[in-house]
């Protein structure tokens, strides 16, 4: 297996590296004011980093086929975390609906949408969980990835009405990506459905329940509220459920490919400042704790890359779990490498002026997105089960016969 990436994804990352001054220059204010980072997508805007994960044949700039995402977006991704996690967060949370559109909508969808990307500079974010952070006691335990919102059917499509929260970009966002299950289904494998709604919907609004984080402020991922939102079938992808049965990507290589991008900041600051303090490159314990972080970061890199490269193989059962086996490993990296950070630099770590503790803000963040112990306890089924694994396991079970509108009596008015 060859990692090295070709002449067009290393001109992708010439280009994200090229942002460092401006990320660097508005991190602190964008993390100080739970912020959107509006000036650094003005500038990635220019450079069409949005149109990265569009196909070529739908006028955008993805190498990659049929909108999967490959090295090009998850190696951008990472530069742009080693300055600013959150603009690389919030990238990625686009990348990842529009991928949504690639692969699950019609042709009339995909060139309605992508348009809208590639000629106006639309931004994408998403309506899905709706885990409640304010909530302690847990309601429905059912499922572990619950889509509860009321999704009832009138004339020419559907009504939505319910609460989203963590809505990373939403916000920020032009066009959302709404998750709720068809009516007439009981398990998200049946009918989770995915809708495209924009951010002008009449009944759409946001508040701000995100500034309190500790980290990722500036993915503004505030509460969604939907009161009669109306969403015709024409924004409706897919039959009921092809998330879970026909689209087998997941979002774990892009957590890890953030935490590794993360993890390579940290250690370029503490390199940084040893390199003006010569005593400390004496200190044997320091070195090896660097050394130790540098390994890391190796292993991390590698470990996701070698899941990505199963995705593009299209080995789908065995990309799932070396995903997870990825993101478990970037997480364990990324947390050491930002505790030892403190040590290595000292009491100047404490002070708001280092970049050291919002790091360590930021690793702590982007680690608690999945708990890692439902992942583990997946990916110890699938060693179980001879290293394989129906890729949307997390999410449902594979039928099958998957449903389609018709077996819950809908006919879909679509062009």
């Amino acid at each position: 297996m060859d990692f090295a990436l070709n002449s067009e994804q290393r001109e992708w990352v010439e280009k994200a590296r090229a942002l460092k001054p401006l990320l660097a220059a508005n991190a602190d204010r964008y993390d100080a004011e739970a912020a959107f980072p509006t000036d650094n997508f003005a500038e990635m805007k220019k450079q069409k980093f949005h149109h990265l994960m569009v196909p070529k044949e739908y006028g955008g700039l993805n190498p990659q086929p049929k909108g999967s995402l490959g090295m090009a977006q998850f190696a951008v991704a990472e530069e742009l975390a080693r300055i600013c996690p959150t603009t690389s967060w919030d990238l990625l949370i686009h990348f990842h609906q529009v991928g949504l559109v690639c692969r699950m909508g019609s042709e009339e969808q995909k060139e309605r949408f992508l348009g809208q990307i590639v000629k106006e500079d639309a931004l994408m974010g998403s309506l899905g969980s709706e885990v409640n952070p304010r909530q302690i006691k847990a309601e429905n335990v059912v499922t572990k990835l619950t889509f509860d919102s009321l999704f009832e059917p009138v004339e020419g499509g559907f009504r939505a009405s319910g609460e989203k929260h963590f809505c990373s970009m939403a916000p920020a966002a032009d066009l959302l990506a709404f998750w709720a299950l068809a009516p007439g289904a009981r398990t998200n494998g049946e009918g989770l459905t995915i809708s495209i709604v924009p951010k002008t919907s009449p009944g759409l609004t946001f508040e701000d329940s995100w500034s309190e984080a500790i980290g990722l402020r500036g993915t503004v991922s505030w509460t969604a509220k939907l009161d009669d939102v109306f969403i015709p079938w024409a924004n409706v992808m897919g039959e009921p459920g092809d998330f879970v049965q026909k689209d087998p990507y997941t979002y774990e290589c892009s957590h890890a490919a953030h935490l590794v991008g993360t993890t390579q900041g940290i250690v370029d600051y503490v390199i940084e400042f040893i390199g003006g303090r010569d005593y400390l490159a004496k200190d044997d314990v320091l070195m090896y704790a660097l050394a130790e972080m540098d390994c890391g970061i190796q292993a991390a890199r590698s470990s996701y890359r070698y899941a990505v490269w199963l995705w593009d193989e299209g080995r789908y059962d065995e990309a799932m779990l070396a995903s997870y086996r990825a993101l478990h490993t970037a997480k364990k990296v990324a947390a050491h490498a930002s505790e030892k950070a403190f040590e290595i630099v000292g009491a100047r770590s404490l002070f708001t002026y280092l970049p050291i503790e919002r790091f360590w803000r930021e690793t702590k963040a982007s680690t608690l997105h999945t708990r890692d112990t439902q992942l583990m306890g997946q990916l110890a089924q699938g060693v179980l089960a001879g290293g394989r694994q129906f890729p949307k396991t997390k999410y449902g079970e594979r039928l099958e016969k998957p449903k389609t509108w018709a077996d819950f009596g809908f006919m879909p008015e679509r062009a």
